[in-house]
């Protein structure tokens, strides 16, 4: 007959291949367009879970988007329900920014970015002043201020190592810390 056990296992290998590669495109795109929220948390749960060995994901939304660490909760947070804290961060910034000019939004302990990038495609700042501790998150932080076009609203990142710091106008920028912490913890009821 002419069909050999070789010629019948490569034709439904590719025939299965493709298949899969139907099967896992169609279900991508249903889960991308489902107005279930608690399916496509579902479906990105899975993803998270399935890629701990890899050191990052890329989160792509609307708004903004994010190279996320594999293994840690904050990036968890950001790649399941799109942002972390950003919700309170919002309600502070509602109180505060009644009373104050905000142009300048000082992150200390900025992470990956979760605060200040959106607080930036958002419009609720003109720029920022980025400081993270931590050398992986730093570099996360950089690449995601690159990736979100916000280099040039983003003034001296740096990496802070110190125990201390040392801010020109300290007592001002004290002030103004001591007004964010005690509306923070209004909001947070503490």
């Amino acid at each position: 007959m002419g069909i050999t056990k070789v010629g019948i296992t490569n034709y439904c290998g590719k025939n299965f291949y493709k298949l899969i590669d139907s099967i896992l495109k169609k279900l991508i795109l249903f889960f991308k367009t489902t107005k279930n929220k608690k399916l496509a948390r579902a479906a990105l749960s899975a993803i998270y879970r399935s890629h701990r060995t890899e050191p990052f994901l890329l989160k792509i939304q609307k708004q903004e988007n994010f190279i996320v660490h594999c293994n840690e909760l904050i990036s968890r947070n950001v790649f399941l329900d799109g942002s972390f804290d950003f919700i309170k961060f919002e309600k502070v910034v509602s109180i505060i920014k009644t009373n104050n000019d905000m142009t300048t939004l000082v992150d200390v302990g900025a992470n990956i970015g979760t605060i200040a990038i959106p607080a930036l495609t958002r419009h609720y700042f003109k720029e920022a002043i980025l400081i993270e501790p931590e050398e992986k998150n730093f570099q996360i932080l950089m690449a995601n201020i690159y990736l979100n076009g916000l280099i040039k609203k983003v003034t001296h990142p740096f990496i802070w190592k110190s125990t201390k710091i040392i801010i020109m106008g300290t007592i001002e920028f004290l002030i103004v810390l001591s007004k964010v912490t005690h509306s923070m913890r209004k909001i947070l009821g503490q």
